[in-house]
């Protein structure tokens, strides 16, 4: 939950001109009435984008799954992560980045490298992207991989997002008692207002999938 930033989350998705399906949350006006009627007691709410692409670092490049975090709005997760070396100040560089430690060394990176990252929009499209390695974070064994953080405004533009815009909205709970019935309120809700799919459930996490 940490590493996700919730424990309750919500997706949005549309259809293309050409029936492509792209996850994406443009305007989240519903989104936020269902969680006001739904009454959902979350400690913190997080606004995440992601992309699945590929670091490339002179001769080495590595897979690894980036979020795309609003380090001026989120303060949660500069409280739950430690740092080995750098800052969360240095991710005032727009194209600011944090790896986990192994990941920083399997790419033989440095504080202040710089790092090409090529990766797909959200429709498909190929991109590619420069990232300053900003801060190292400790070895988190099998999330390592997923330890990876860019300010969300330099990651939707990459991804062909507007600013504003995100992929998933997640909901820290205060415990996990009643994070079923939680989620069941939610997606009751989303469902007067839009088109919700059949809710998914994760080991250890429960989601409301919302498509408008």
């Amino acid at each position: 939950a940490d590493f996700a930033a919730g424990h309750l989350f919500v997706s949005g998705a549309e259809k293309t001109a050409s029936g492509k399906t792209v996850t994406v949350i443009r305007d989240e006006t519903i989104l936020l009435e269902a969680l006001e009627e739904a009454a959902i007691p979350a400690k913190y709410v997080s606004r995440r984008s992601s992309a699945r692409g590929t670091l490339i670092f002179e001769s080495r490049k590595t897979q690894t799954m980036i979020q795309g975090v609003d380090f001026s709005r989120e303060r949660y997760l500069q409280d739950r992560m430690t740092l080995l070396a750098g800052s969360f100040e240095a991710m005032s560089d727009r194209q600011g980045l944090i790896l986990s430690e192994p990941t920083a060394r399997k790419l033989g990176m440095e504080l202040g490298d710089r790092v090409l990252l090529q990766l797909a929009t959200i429709t498909g499209q190929q991109n590619v992207g420069e990232l300053a390695l900003a801060a190292i974070a400790p070895d988190s064994g099998l999330l390592s991989g997923f330890s990876a953080y860019a300010n969300a405004s330099y990651l939707n533009e990459l991804l062909d997002m507007g600013d504003s815009e995100y992929m998933q909205l997640g909901l820290y709970l205060p415990s996990l008692d009643g994070m079923d019935r939680y989620a069941d309120r939610l997606a009751a809700e989303l469902g007067l207002r839009a088109n919700v799919k059949e809710r998914k459930k994760a080991e250890g996490m429960e989601g409301a999938m919302a498509s408008h």
